[in-house]
């Protein structure tokens, strides 16, 4: 282990650690003064960067308050956290008191290269964990289109629960170009279709209904 200084660490998903490009300029950027670094292999790594993970509670104890915060033009202390490399990445990860992940952060580009630069010189460390929740399936979408789904998903369970036939019609009509007229159908093939990946007909239709809720706000307002 060894200490890392003066890096920007951005913790904003328990369930993904976002590539420094997908950051937002509303995220809540931490300072971190000080952060102990170790090398693992490939498994943990993978484990840590795409799974809710539950590490044991001495490796826990030897990390306790090791990591410094520049906040409010003072340093305070994260209780557990420390960065984790297998040579090839590197992650930020912050642990609840039981040892169970509860949020990531990748680095910057330019202090990732930094710190995989001396990374060979430490021995792998091994620690004892357990995966507690697979979240490998939301990582095949990129923040932004984990916001269209979100989006989406919320008119399509609203207008199915407000029994809104033509609202929901009219949605799966843009994405499947077909109109059935059972509810329950309509509203189970949405969801079900973006599941393993956002179309572009999920893309225009996010774009529709964003519009057409901004022109109700518009018209509220005037």
């Amino acid at each position: 282990m060894i200490n890392v200084y003066d890096i920007i660490l951005n913790w904003t998903d328990q369930n993904k650690a976002y590539d420094f490009f997908e950051w937002d300029q509303n995220d809540d950027l931490e300072h971190i003064k000080k952060i102990p670094l170790y090398k693992v292999d490939y498994r943990l790594m993978h484990d840590l960067w795409y799974h809710t993970v539950k590490i044991d509670a001495l490796f826990l104890e030897s990390i306790l308050r090791k990591t410094e915060v520049f906040f409010n033009k003072k340093i305070e202390k994260i209780e557990y956290g420390c960065l984790f490399s297998d040579g090839y990445k590197v992650i930020a990860v912050e642990f609840a008191s039981d040892g169970t992940s509860i949020y990531k952060s990748s680095l910057l580009l330019d202090e990732e290269e930094e710190i995989l630069e001396t990374i060979g010189t430490l021995d792998e460390e091994k620690i004892n964990y357990q995966v507690l929740k697979n979240g490998e399936g939301m990582n095949y979408f990129t923040r932004h289109e984990l916001k269209m789904k979100n989006y989406l998903a919320k008119e399509f369970k609203y207008s199915y629960k407000t029994k809104n036939v033509e609202k929901l019609t009219y949605m799966y009509h843009e994405i499947f170009d077909d109109s059935p007229s059972d509810l329950s159908l309509m509203y189970q093939s949405l969801c079900d279709s973006m599941q393993e990946e956002l179309t572009i007909n999920h893309i225009n239709l996010y774009k529709m209904v964003k519009l057409m809720h901004s022109k109700r706000g518009v018209h509220k307002t005037t």
